[in-house]
């Protein structure tokens, strides 16, 4: 089975995807200069045609450990909530959703490793940005003749 995921990037998740990157290249972390290059490449391209995002597809192969943590009902009310509000910090999040603050940031660390969520941090504040805009699950059956 594999989980199909679309998700939007604007000018902002591109370019602090960018410092990211660039922190881990320089920290020797791991040779990330292709996935750089190619997001400054679509960075560029972006800014000359004046667009403000863009969607990428993503396709991963279905686990069952990690992807059955996403569908319980706090992950599903946060995804939901983050799909029609924005919010400055994972604390305001948290408040909305009458939850504590390290249990929401734990669920969104889980949907960051997914792709679905970027999380930017400006100091102390780390503010919850939703990438996904839509995922659907593709099961590809095989007729033996």
């Amino acid at each position: 089975m594999i989980v199909e995921i679309v998700r939007a990037h604007t000018m902002e998740t591109i370019q602090e995807r960018i410092r990211h990157l660039e922190e881990r290249i320089a920290d020797g972390l791991e040779d990330l200069s292709g996935e750089l290059s190619e997001l400054q490449r679509k960075y560029r391209l972006a800014s000359e045609e004046g667009e403000l995002e863009y969607e990428e597809r993503i396709l991963i192969q279905y686990d069952p450990k990690i992807h059955s943590k996403m569908f319980t009902e706090r992950v599903s009310e946060l995804l939901e909530v983050l799909s029609r509000e924005s919010f400055f910090s994972v604390s305001e999040l948290a408040e909305r959703l009458d939850r504590d603050t390290a249990n929401v940031y734990r669920d969104l660390k889980l949907l960051e490793s997914l792709g679905l969520v970027m999380l930017i941090r400006r100091g102390r504040q780390v503010k919850p940005v939703l990438l996904a805009r839509r995922m659907c699950f593709r099961l590809d059956i095989k007729h033996e003749p």
